[in-house]
């Protein structure tokens, strides 16, 4: 059975919990050349009011959505699906719950931080003009997928290793030595305060990687 691999994004209602999709977008390519097979993109009513934070953000009111579809109207993909995202920890609480059969997950985010070093951050905003990479509207659907597939080009090539090849590594997380964001960032795990590693592992949107590495150097305070 044909593995479909999605790059996908969602805006949402905002950072409280509950939280809703406003608007979806994906894009299936091809994981040996990643030509763009096929596109979607659409409002989506969440349910719930836009929180105005996050409104501020991606542009979108409550009028916006209102006669949208529901996110399980518009997305519902079929087969085996490869799930990519720029934070897909983040799009993955909205998302895994409508994939039918999710068999692998890859986060250019993480990807990012391991094969670019020198950007200010790992954005994607920044990582698009740092590379200077096809870019559409910023914290939009639509425009963030395109985003996401220029920098998952430039990710492939540095690594030196296939989508298929970097997404079955994925799978299993690695320990990393050093913290690679935040007030921490370049320090040893074992070296953080234990109120800041339990703080971080209460967090819900934490890479496999991040958690298993944070989950170690508690052990071992």
């Amino acid at each position: 059975m044909m593995t479909n691999y999605w790059i996908m994004d969602t805006e949402t209602t905002g950072f409280k919990n509950p939280s809703g999709v406003a608007e979806h977008a994906a894009i299936r390519i091809v994981p040996t050349t990643l030509d763009v097979l096929e596109e979607h993109s659409s409002l989506c009513n969440p349910g719930m009011p836009i929180e105005p934070g996050a409104s501020a953000i991606h542009g979108l009111t409550d009028m916006d959505v209102m006669d949208a579809p529901k996110l399980e109207d518009v997305f519902a993909p079929k087969g085996s699906v490869v799930a990519i995202a720029h934070n897909w920890a983040y799009d993955r609480r909205y998302l895994s719950q409508h994939i039918e059969n999710l068999v692998g997950e890859l986060c250019t985010l993480n990807l990012a931080r391991k094969y670019i070093t020198d950007s200010m951050n790992h954005k994607l905003g920044t990582l698009a003009k740092h590379l200077d990479i096809p870019t559409g509207t910023a914290h939009r659907a639509a425009g963030d997928v395109i985003t996401t597939l220029g920098l998952l080009r430039v990710l492939v090539e540095k690594s030196g290793r296939s989508l298929e090849n970097l997404t079955a590594a994925s799978a299993t997380p690695k320990i990393m030595h050093t913290m690679p964001f935040g007030k921490f960032k370049g320090q040893a795990f074992t070296a953080l305060p234990v109120s800041y590693v339990k703080w971080f592992l209460e967090q819900e949107d934490i890479a496999k990687d991040l958690k298993l590495s944070l989950e170690m150097a508690l052990k071992v305070k």
